[in-house]
């Protein structure tokens, strides 16, 4: 539509974004906590991957991420780039967090925050890493992952344990 504005997340790690989806598709389970994960964990038992076929997903992901990144820019949409892993970074500042949501906010014409403002209404909802199903323990389920790791993880698709 005339006027809009996209965000277009994209993730830097490759590898654990498709891990994601991955256990998503074999548990059912989407989104939710670590804990609601554990609960349904021992009753679901997670299948190897073939090496071959999660290195054609991934360089699938990369070829969907340019082909959008042209049609926005060829089209002329006012889009903004952001990389989930520095949006949800847990090793950046109170400042970093801050100047990342502030980028965003004026991106899409709102006021920036302060930072008393950050503390005490968004850092919650960025940092709360409870909140999310993915962690080294969980990609852990996943039978033979180490070996999967070795073969398809690397500084380009991402890696699940470093």
């Amino acid at each position: 539509a005339p006027g809009s504005k996209v965000i277009f997340l994209v993730r830097r790690n490759l590898l654990r974004r498709f891990i994601s989806w991955y256990i998503g598709k074999q548990t059912g389970l989407w989104q939710g906590t670590r804990a609601e994960f554990s609960s349904i964990r021992d009753s679901v038992r997670l299948k190897p991957l073939n090496p071959d076929w999660v290195l054609e997903q991934l360089t699938r992901d990369r070829e969907v991420i340019l082909k959008y990144s042209r049609v926005l820019v060829e089209n002329h949409v006012p889009a903004m780039q952001m990389v989930y892993e520095d949006f949800f970074r847990e090793d950046a500042t109170d400042l970093q967090h801050l100047d990342t949501v502030n980028s965003l906010l004026r991106f899409l014409a709102f006021e920036p925050i302060t930072l008393d403002e950050f503390l005490s209404r968004w850092k919650a909802h960025i940092l709360r890493s409870e909140d999310r199903l993915s962690s080294a323990e969980l990609y852990r389920c996943i039978p033979e992952v180490e070996r999967l790791e070795r073969e398809v993880g690397s500084d380009e698709t991402g890696w699940l344990f470093r």
